[in-house]
């Protein structure tokens, strides 16, 4: 069973797509810390947990995006971790104008709730503040809860 990563090709440089926030917005929550908007979104697959992470550059000149600096806790504060045991979890260089996706395991199935805090991913923003995404599994999937 792949446990960690199902797709990072986008974000590591194998094809990239353009970045059209006003035609293909991200499912999810979404934040923007300077060029980068930043998505994510919790899903089961079966009897696993994971993230799905997308990122898009809204600027000319690349950007750097670190997926390890996303801290995910879940409705009780305790940390859950992403999956990396092959170590492809790597700060990228997100393209002008593009996007890229990732979507990684959780350590943990059985959280119904997650904060997803993304204030730490963009390195060419370290001055960017926002707010935790927040999410809850109301038994047809997780959706945003404020």
């Amino acid at each position: 069973m792949r446990t960690a990563i199902l797709a990072f090709c986008l974000l590591t440089g194998c094809g990239y797509r353009a970045y059209r926030p006003d035609v293909r917005p991200f499912p999810g929550g979404q934040r923007t810390l300077g060029c980068l908007d930043v998505g994510v979104l919790p899903e089961r697959r079966g009897d696993r947990l994971f993230l799905d992470v997308r990122v898009g550059n809204t600027c000319s000149k690349p950007q750097a995006f670190s997926i390890q600096a996303l801290r995910v806790v879940d409705g009780e504060g305790h940390a859950v971790s992403l999956l990396d045991p092959r170590g492809e979890l790597q700060l990228v260089h997100v393209d002008p104008e593009t996007e890229g996706r990732a979507v990684v395991a959780l350590d943990r199935p059985t959280p119904t709730r997650l904060c997803v805090d993304v204030r730490d991913v963009a390195l060419d923003a370290p001055a960017a503040v926002v707010t935790p995404l927040c999410f809850e599994d109301r038994g047809l999937g997780f959706v945003v809860t404020p």
